[in-house]
């Protein structure tokens, strides 16, 4: 393995790395490798934990869309339910007028 890089050589990379300070195998380079997996390990769940929080959040604002959307459409809808029975109103109160006036 190469200290400079931190990367692990083939035979054939041994010798684009012959200046550099390697370890060829033993405890050294396996504490090195199980550092670095629990580094990569402990950065994943971090960004894991956070994709989550995101995600609830995510779906917790999705859920005041809906409900937002929901009660506009009832007030559209009961707002026009007035108005049916405000315009039916007035239309019988008109054909009354014009029916008395003929009779």
């Amino acid at each position: 393995m190469c200290k400079e890089h931190e990367k692990v050589l083939c035979p054939k990379c041994l010798i684009a790395h012959k200046l550099c300070d390697f370890v060829k195998q033993g405890p050294e380079l396996t504490y090195d490798m199980r550092k670095k997996f629990r580094n990569v390990l402990t950065t994943i769940n971090l960004r894991h934990n956070l994709t989550q929080a995101t995600d609830r959040k995510l779906v917790g604002a999705l859920e005041g869309l809906d409900m937002y959307r929901d009660m506009q459409i009832d007030e559209i809808n009961y707002s026009f339910n007035e108005i049916q029975k405000t315009l039916e109103k007035r239309r019988d109160f008109l054909i009354k007028q014009v029916t008395d006036l003929v009779t």
